[in-house]
């Protein structure tokens, strides 16, 4: 898919404007191997459960408001008030068997990154919108929509100067401040 001159300016100009995020993902690893650090837990893999959790907790919420839901839910099993019932159910579908948790293409390569996976793309509403789709068309899961996806993470792929996990992050971060809004690292 050729995004034509102005997806591609838009896009450069977001990496331009969000580089000083490019490290997003490894400051959030640090983060939640810092904060894990420091709570009394008997869990065999809680970094990986700490993740798991961030990444459930993403979808339709600000980083921050995630980041308290992961927070509670990883010191106390509770549902945090507020929380979307089938957010909390995933959180619990996860702890009892993580093998056999399903995940969607954007929760998955979200955990993928945090954990490391440099060759992960996370396409959420904000990288949607940047390519141009405002309705988050590449992220149903449709032939077309599938297509976009792709046709997306191959993009970034082909730009990437680092690698396409951290060219995400600069260009979420990008548009996020092309849109007035703060970006929120993950701080725990």
């Amino acid at each position: 898919m050729n995004f034509g001159k102005t997806i591609t300016r838009r896009i450069d100009a977001c990496y331009e404007c969000g580089r000083h995020w490019l490290n997003w993902y490894d400051s959030a690893y640090d983060s939640i191997e810092n904060y894990v650090s420091t709570i009394d837990h008997n869990r065999q893999q809680p970094i990986r459960d700490m993740a798991a959790y961030l990444a459930i907790a993403s979808p339709r919420v600000q980083v921050s408001r995630s980041v308290k839901i992961a927070k509670h839910y990883f010191e106390s099993g509770q549902k945090l008030p507020g929380t979307m019932t089938a957010i909390f159910d995933k959180l619990v579908e996860f702890d009892n068997d993580p093998n056999a948790y399903i995940w969607p293409r954007k929760t998955g390569a979200f955990f993928a990154a945090i954990l490391g996976a440099k060759s992960r793309i996370v396409v959420d509403i904000h990288i949607s919108r940047a390519y141009g789709f405002d309705d988050g068309f590449p992220m149903r899961d449709t032939f077309a929509g599938r297509a976009a996806n792709a046709a997306i993470c191959e993009h970034i792929e082909s730009i990437s100067k680092t690698n396409p996990r951290d060219t995400q992050a600069a260009i979420w971060c990008g548009w996020l401040r092309f849109q007035g809004k703060e970006v929120g690292e993950l701080i725990l």
